[in-house]
């Protein structure tokens, strides 16, 4: 299926150990997780922590919407693809949803495990919503 098709190598590589997986996605040049379910996906989030952008779906709502593909239009995935390949911004947008969905649940945990206190655990929450407000304004 991959054959004679220029600039396209295919690496098998079995279960890696979570470093070797990482050094392995950061030599990447783009990572397809057109998911249906799941939501998370680890493996976007370790991608997009190395630098590669992402072709996801609507259920990885945490990406950028332009990152989003309809997962049952092919060509969909190939112009989200070929956008993302073509954006030398794609890595820093992406690093920039990784660090507000994280800051969303460090607020969100933090208030309900400790809702009496003002900063729970040290944390500066106001420099977090302020940091959640400009990155969704961004978005």
């Amino acid at each position: 299926m991959t054959e004679n098709i220029a600039n396209l190598r295919v690496v098998q590589t079995g279960w890696l150990p979570w470093l070797a997986f990482r050094r392995l996605v950061r030599t990447i040049d783009l990572v397809l997780q057109v998911s249906y379910t799941e939501t998370f996906n680890v493996v976007s989030a370790d991608a997009i922590a190395e630098g590669v952008p992402v072709v996801a779906s609507r259920a990885i709502d945490w990406v950028p919407h332009w990152w989003q593909a309809d997962a049952d239009e092919p060509l969909d995935v190939a112009r989200v693809a070929e956008r993302l390949l073509r954006d030398p911004q794609a890595p820093r947008h992406g690093r920039q949803a990784l660090q507000a969905y994280v800051n969303r649940g460090v607020l969100g945990w933090s208030r309900f495990l400790c809702p009496h206190l003002s900063t729970p655990y040290g944390l500066d929450i106001g420099a977090i919503e302020r940091d959640l407000a400009r990155t969704d304004g961004a978005a």
